[in-house]
């Protein structure tokens, strides 16, 4: 079975609810405060409806010395630019695709994430 081309449920829109408002979700917090038994599944069809959801790595060592990671997700708040040619004039190099790239990799590695 597969999760192509389905629309988001109401635990995923549950979900995008929780992210929009500043959540970090992960695979240790989701079944019990979010009641989502497979949050892979929800993240992907999120995405797939076209929100933009970020992840960032979480590794750790275990109580066996062993190496684990897991990922938190969260979303960061868009900025909305009105589009024109005046804007894009005042804009310049800070409107380019690659910049605006940056900033989004710059907000994501800033994101404070909690230690469990």
């Amino acid at each position: 079975m597969t999760n192509k081309g389905k629309k988001p449920t109401k635990s995923d829109r549950r979900l995008l609810e929780f992210l929009q408002n500043g959540g970090i979700a992960n695979v240790l917090m989701s079944p019990t405060q979010l009641r989502i038994g497979r949050l892979s599944d929800s993240i992907y069809r999120l995405r797939q409806d076209g929100n933009i959801i970020f992840s960032k790595e979480v590794r750790y060592t275990n109580n066996f010395g062993e190496k684990k990671n897991y990922d938190d997700f969260f979303m960061v708040k868009q900025e909305i630019i009105p589009s024109g040619p005046k804007v894009e004039k005042a804009m310049g190099e800070k409107g380019s695709i690659s910049e605006i790239s940056r900033q989004i990799q710059k907000v994501a590695s800033s994101v404070q994430l909690p230690l469990l």
